[in-house]
């Protein structure tokens, strides 16, 4: 056995390009990156996390020798590890959550961030200039105005009564449902 065991998990593994297998421990306690039996930036945050999806990829190996990573305290940032010196550097951006779903490519880095004022959106890191920009995003088509109330027409009843009857439609003008039957003793 490589690593892992009954006392120690492993997220990812991956080969470098130098032939050595990196993985994604917790023998410590934090999902730390380690190449051939030896941590490569031992910290108290974590660099992997727990497999509750097939998939997640929170470290990729670059062509270069350098690493891509999904990493932080809580908030997951994307940055680029270098194994030999263990210093990480972050992307700069708009993104305070990344998504453990890293690509590469080259020297480009394809993941899925997020921030404060934008849903999850793809990004990509040119890791040899540093510069990173989104190339896919949520749409911003306009509403099909099918979808808009008919202006002019009077608005439909209010409902009397809470049912779980489904609107009618006639001639495609949604119509309220019948009123509920008056269920008063006599």
């Amino acid at each position: 056995m490589v690593a892992g065991g009954p006392e120690e998990s492993i997220a990812q593994v991956d080969w470098s390009t130098d032939g050595s297998l990196l993985y994604a421990s917790d023998r410590t306690g934090w999902w730390n990156l380690y190449r051939d039996h030896q941590p490569v930036c031992p910290r108290e945050e974590e660099f992997g996390g727990a497999l509750w999806k097939l998939g997640h990829r929170w470290f990729a190996p670059l062509a270069d020798g350098l690493v891509a990573v999904v990493h932080g305290r809580g908030a997951a940032a994307l940055g680029v590890l270098d194994p030999e010196t263990g210093e990480v550097v972050d992307v700069a951006g708009p993104w305070t959550e990344f998504a453990p779903t890293l690509a590469v490519h080259g020297e480009r880095v394809v993941a899925v961030g997020a921030g404060p004022r934008s849903a999850h959106e793809v990004v990509e890191l040119d890791v040899r200039t540093g510069r990173a920009r989104v190339i896919g995003a949520g749409h911003e088509d306009a509403v099909d105005p099918a979808y808009y109330p008919n202006r002019g027409s009077a608005p439909s009843p209010a409902p009397t009564a809470a049912r779980s009857t489904p609107t009618s439609t006639r001639r495609g003008t949604p119509t309220a449902p019948p009123p509920a039957p008056d269920r008063r003793p006599t």
